[in-house]
């Protein structure tokens, strides 16, 4: 069901989970004060402040909390890898629909490759199912700091 949110003193927070987080992703979500670092295809967490109306359509709330947590989603490998670094194409059409074509993947030593798999074992083409954090990246494709990689 759509659900229509304002905003009311906004705190931006990320669910980091464990993950290392740039310094500079993470600062400037938490820094926002409006829906300018949310995207298709992040999930937030956030705090209702009013009863608002959660029987109509839509249905709508206020909040004063907007808290990243970690997206999941399976999507191509494009281009060979090049660490700690990858890039997924062919996005769900949640992306696509808005005009996202790709997101760079950022692993570090924290991420979980299943199967003992790691980074050297994917390649071009390559499906994979992921988890991690969704940054919105300015100008530049938005970013993702993977927490889980599975193989398809």
């Amino acid at each position: 069901n759509p659900v229509v949110v304002t905003l009311s003193n906004p705190q931006f927070q990320v669910d980091a989970n464990g993950v290392n987080v740039p310094s500079a992703l993470q600062g400037t979500f938490e820094q926002a004060m409006d829906t300018s670092q949310l995207m298709p295809g992040q999930v937030v967490q956030i705090r209702s402040t009013s009863g608002g109306n959660p029987t109509g359509s839509p249905i709508t709330m206020t909040t004063n909390r907007v808290r990243l947590r970690e997206t999941q989603l399976t999507a191509t490998v494009s281009g060979a890898p090049v660490p700690p670094n990858f890039t997924l194409s062919n996005l769900p059409g949640l992306f696509t629909s808005m005009g996202v074509t790709s997101i760079v993947v950022q692993t570090s030593s924290q991420t979980n490759f299943q199967g003992g798999m790691g980074l050297s074992s994917l390649a071009d083409q390559n499906q994979v199912s992921l988890r991690g954090l969704l940054f919105k990246n300015g100008a530049n494709p938005p970013t993702l700091i993977v927490d889980k990689v599975r193989k398809r």
